[in-house]
């Protein structure tokens, strides 16, 4: 009787253990998913950089990267052409890096150019006063051309 008594026990202590086990690994498995960080794209868009598809009078045809979430909520590119106005108030400059001599470290550098300066295939970064996230079209404040592969 005594055995009887002690095996059912010893099932009882083992189910117990091990829905205590199966609840741990549940809130383990919770916590983890809650430790996923939230990345949100700005619904509101003051720059964008690309490439420069084609050069107007006064218009840059711009091959823009747009960030966005893809279906799973990571983050991605889409690729869209837009317009960019500049007029005699723009800004263009080119960016660099160079190597300061007393201290040997890369600092950036910009340089001013004209719009004549601007050729096709050259990266740049277009900032605007106006929300450009939708706008297929809108004039900028500055151009700044980037270092090739940046």
């Amino acid at each position: 009787m005594a055995a009887f008594i002690l095996v059912c026990y010893l099932v009882y202590s083992n189910l117990y253990l091990n829905e205590k086990i199966a609840n741990i690994n549940s809130e383990l498995a919770t916590k983890k998913e809650k430790a996923k960080p939230q990345i949100t794209i700005p619904s509101i868009l003051y720059n964008l950089s690309g490439i420069i598809q084609d050069l107007g009078k006064n218009a840059i045809v711009l091959k823009a990267s747009v960030s966005q979430l893809d279906e799973n909520g990571n983050p991605s590119q889409r690729i869209e052409v837009r317009k960019v106005l500049v007029n005699s108030a723009t800004q263009i400059s080119k960016l660099a890096f160079v190597t300061q001599k007393d201290t040997n470290k890369r600092v950036p550098q910009e340089t001013p150019l004209s719009f004549g300066d601007l050729k096709v295939g050259d990266p740049i970064e277009v900032i605007s006063s106006q929300d450009v996230s939708s706008k297929e079209e809108f004039e900028a404040v500055k151009v700044r051309m980037l270092p090739k592969g940046f």
